[in-house]
């Protein structure tokens, strides 16, 4: 199970390379809307979402 305390760092990319990456943390759920709904575009998201939601590892 996953929790806040599994997290090794507060992301956001390496400012020095350009990098400017927002990390947001939803329930799979509205996850799984946003890509419905065309909130949520990017692919790599999306291959993502659609892998947890097939693969639960018990969020």
């Amino acid at each position: 199970r996953y929790s806040p305390t599994d997290r090794i760092s507060d992301g956001g990319g390496a400012p020095d390379e350009g990098e400017d990456i927002e990390v947001l943390e939803m329930p799979l759920d509205e996850a799984l809307a946003g890509i419905h709904d065309g909130s949520i575009i990017d692919a790599k998201t999306i291959i993502l979402i659609q892998h947890l939601k097939l693969n639960p590892i018990g969020v």
